[in-house]
């Protein structure tokens, strides 16, 4: 399985997600990711940014850009305030 994910990653058909356990997103446009520090969901965001940068002045191309939020989802925020 995670061979033929690995082949599904290098033609761009899933992205692949840093961290562990590995994990694969299909959306392959630009977007970020949110993941919950105490549930581990993963969430696509598209929050309003300007648009990504295709070179760096001095260093290079750009090909790949990995953005990920980590924080508390509203799910765990609201189990955690009912537990007090």
């Amino acid at each position: 399985v995670y061979r033929i994910l690995k082949k599904f990653v290098q033609v761009g058909l899933i992205l692949e997600l840093p961290g562990e356990p590995k994990r694969f997103d299909g959306n392959t446009g630009y977007h970020e990711h949110f993941i919950c520090l105490l549930c581990q969901k993963i969430y696509d965001t598209r929050l309003p940014l300007l648009p990504p940068p295709r070179r760096l002045r001095g260093i290079g191309k750009i090909k790949k850009i990995n953005v990920l939020y980590q924080g508390i989802c509203l799910s765990c925020e609201k189990q955690k305030n009912n537990d007090i």
